[in-house]
């Protein structure tokens, strides 16, 4: 069997325990299979809790063992920035006074 890398690895069960009493941390159990999937929650998003635990926990499987059986691409922020890790959304529409009709690909021009 290849080396397998342990949750410990990656944070200490403390400070995991921390993160999920506080609420910053989601855990949820596999109905059948002997896994668990970690997430960090809205409220970790909207406190900018961001740190080694929040940071992993972003859709982090694991076995009951601790095995890592599935761990997500890293956040596209750096670690330590405050900032929360990049959504699909690049961020505010245009907002209707700034449009005005001419020849952009929908037939405004926003800018």
């Amino acid at each position: 069997m290849p080396d397998t890398l342990h949750v410990s690895a990656l944070f200490g069960p403390a400070a995991l325990t921390e993160a999920v009493g506080r609420g910053l941390v989601r855990e949820q159990a596999h109905p059948e299979l002997p896994l668990r999937i970690l997430n960090y929650t809205e409220k970790a998003q909207a406190e900018r809790a961001w740190n080694e635990v929040t940071l992993a926990c972003r859709g982090l499987i694991v076995d009951d063992d601790g095995r890592v059986v599935a761990r997500p691409f890293p956040p596209r922020s750096p670690a330590g920035t405050g900032r929360s890790p990049r959504s699909w959304r690049r961020g505010p529409s245009p907002t209707p006074s700034r449009c005005r009709p001419g020849p952009g690909p929908r037939g405004s021009s926003c800018g």
